[in-house]
């Protein structure tokens, strides 16, 4: 599908996600440690447990906002088709983690609210 596709059914379905809606917030992290420092397999970071599935992927989709901008420079710098393949990949990651982010079954309507006309 063509990029501006992709934008374009990612907006309309942003615009049927009601004003007073919130996200989702029933499901957690699990642990998962990462960065690997020695040969006795000790990982320096972790994803904590128990942290709300919408907060961490927010965060991740932050992470590969920056990291895009990075490839993006170094593709362009140095005119680096590998560099720009993993722009690619990149950008079709965070690609799915803002459609669930943004998905408008992910979305409740809170309750003390009166029904939208």
């Amino acid at each position: 599908m063509p990029k501006l596709a992709v934008a374009a059914q990612f907006e309309q379905s942003v615009s049927t996600v009601s004003p007073n809606a919130r996200i989702r917030d029933d499901q957690s992290t699990f642990a998962s440690s990462f960065y690997r420092v020695n040969g006795q397999g000790t990982n320096l970071f972790e994803v904590r447990a128990g942290l709300s599935t919408t907060d961490a992927l927010e965060a991740a989709s932050t992470l590969m906002e920056s990291a895009l901008a990075i490839l993006a420079q170094v593709a362009g710098d140095a005119d680096n088709p590998k560099a720009w393949g993993a722009h690619a990949l990149f950008e079709s990651a965070k690609a799915v983690v803002d459609a669930y982010i943004m998905a408008p079954e992910n979305y409740v309507k809170p309750k003390n609210l009166a029904p939208e006309q």
